[in-house]
């Protein structure tokens, strides 16, 4: 009796420790149907601070926070699952800054977005106007799943908790470029590792740091020449139960400094500017979540 239990109970251990690491398949990408609908909201936080010795103002200092929330509904997909076309119900977009906040919409609108060529907006059945179209596209085209970070992010295979892995450095330099960064050289130091969230049930967590040594912005004034650059991109992915539906929960951050000198006619001045740009997305499949559930807390 005693060597039929102590067996029972080995072979109960050798079991919990397989399950244990077992290895997980990553949801990175969710794979959508025609119909499909799922509350979204969408932060972007912008901060900049500019710094230039010997011109009037000298300093410059920025803190933007942009929100858009929408109940969305698939209307059409391609073969691999992405959705090309969507009817964003009850969509807002709004903005603050220190001491002033607003709008875009005098009250929640529904929007068709097309996401063939490009990303286009309708209201009512025509195309909003240019300006319009360019603030919600700003911040649809940084929703995670329409970006390359899920691609960069793939280890390609199913991975263990606890596990690391090197994100794809081409992919994530194609992504930084996206954000009008233009990296020179990454740092040592780059992974990503997946872990379970005690905070949120055991959930599975993708937690990523790519460190950058020297980068080249890709608007700078003419006669601005930097000296020396580094940045950080780095973010946290919680990935839903099911594969298919993809990250509920992802955030991403960019900081970066850089500094560097203007030549004028007369002297040649030092500048300095440092920036940060926090993209914070959350979704959850079903018609009837309230969206204030979802939005952002300040």
């Amino acid at each position: 009796m005693r060597s039929g239990l102590w067996a029972r109970i080995l072979v109960s251990m050798l079991l919990a420790a397989d399950a244990a690491s077992a290895a997980e398949t990553l949801g990175l990408r969710p794979r959508l149907e025609t119909g499909d609908a799922y509350a979204l909201s969408l932060s972007v936080l912008t901060e900049t601070e500019a710094f230039s010795k010997g011109v009037a103002g000298e300093r410059y200092e920025e803190t933007v926070r942009i929100v858009y929330a929408a109940a969305v509904t698939v209307l059409e997909v391609d073969d691999s699952g992405r959705p090309l076309r969507e009817r964003h119900d009850r969509a807002s977009l709004t903005f603050e800054r220190p001491g002033e906040s607003g709008s875009l919409f005098k009250e929640s609108v529904t929007l068709e977005v097309e996401r063939k060529e490009g990303l286009e907006v309708r209201l009512g059945g025509r195309r909003v106007e240019a300006r319009i179209e360019r603030l919600v596209s700003d911040v649809l085209e940084k929703q995670f799943e329409h970006t390359l970070e899920p691609a960069f992010l793939d280890p390609g295979r199913s991975v263990e908790v606890g596990e690391s892995w090197l994100p794809d450095e081409h992919l994530a330099k194609r992504f930084l470029a996206s954000r009008g960064i233009r990296v020179v050289d990454f740092a040592e130091g780059a992974s990503a590792r997946l872990v379970r969230d005690a905070e949120n049930e055991g959930a599975l967590v993708i937690d990523y740091e790519i460190p950058i040594s020297r980068f080249e912005l890709a608007k700078m004034p003419s006669n601005a020449m930097a000296s020396n650059s580094e940045a950080t991109l780095e973010g946290r992915v919680r990935l839903a139960a099911e594969p298919r539906e993809g990250p509920v929960l992802t955030k991403t951050h960019l900081a970066f400094r850089l500094n560097g000198i203007s030549r004028t006619t007369a002297q040649s001045l030092p500048w300095h500017l440092r920036s940060s740009v926090t993209v914070e997305r959350s979704s959850q499949r079903s018609q009837d979540v309230a969206l204030s559930e979802l939005r952002p807390s300040p």
